[in-house]
């Protein structure tokens, strides 16, 4: 899994720590734009379908140290969102 760019391994950082591109975009002081394309090759770099697969594999190759992912309770009579952080 080789990356074109140092950038586009720290917005994988930032994926993986659950960011949307509009927040990845504000914490670079970069175009939102840059970062849809930036993830679109990080995408097509590790033969993924979403941003979460890209995270969960990232984690398996050990490229970042742990992501955040959204999940539901749903034990509770209405669903809670709440996050998991999973650590390789």
């Amino acid at each position: 899994m080789i990356f074109y760019s140092d950038r586009e391994t720290e917005i994988l950082e930032l994926i993986a720590k659950g960011m949307r591109n509009k927040e990845i975009a504000n914490h670079l002081s970069i175009a939102e734009k840059t970062v849809k394309n930036h993830v679109s090759n990080i995408l097509k770099a590790l033969q993924v379908n979403s941003r979460t697969e890209a995270a969960m594999k990232a984690v398996k190759a050990k490229l970042v140290q742990s992501i955040a992912l959204p999940i539901f309770k749903i034990q509770s009579p209405k669903p809670i969102l709440t996050t998991v952080i999973i650590k390789p």
